[in-house]
């Protein structure tokens, strides 16, 4: 049979243990406060740029110029043997869905709303 043995902890080690664990709890309140807030501002201007880079890519020119050269690029590759024909169609896979995300977004959506 085993004997058990006690694990001595010293008055510091507790002490420390004990700042520790107020300071994360405190960390944690500062953090739930401030997300708290942070979505309570419908127009932050954080999420105004975000959603004008989304509008450039998926609806201006941008977006499109980009798309166009990615095809090109990616089939002359796949063309000359230098990019499998897979990942030819994976990139135009993903061009799709990134100019189409928006409007999955908005069907997502409950109450409706975009950038």
């Amino acid at each position: 049979m085993q004997k058990a043995t006690a694990i001595a902890v010293s008055q510091d080690t507790l002490h420390a243990y004990y700042k520790l664990a107020a300071l994360t709890v405190l960390s944690l309140a500062i953090y739930m406060a401030l997300v708290t807030f942070a979505f309570a501002s419908s127009n932050s201007p954080m999420g105004t740029i975000l959603c004008n880079v989304v509008d450039m890519i998926t609806q201006g020119n941008l977006g499109k110029g980009l798309a166009t050269l990615g095809v090109i690029v990616v089939g002359v590759g796949a063309a000359i043997g230098k990019v499998s024909w897979g990942l030819a169609m994976t990139v135009a896979v993903g061009i799709a869905v990134t100019i189409r995300a928006p409007d999955v977004l908005t069907a997502l959506q409950v109450g409706g709303g975009s950038c």
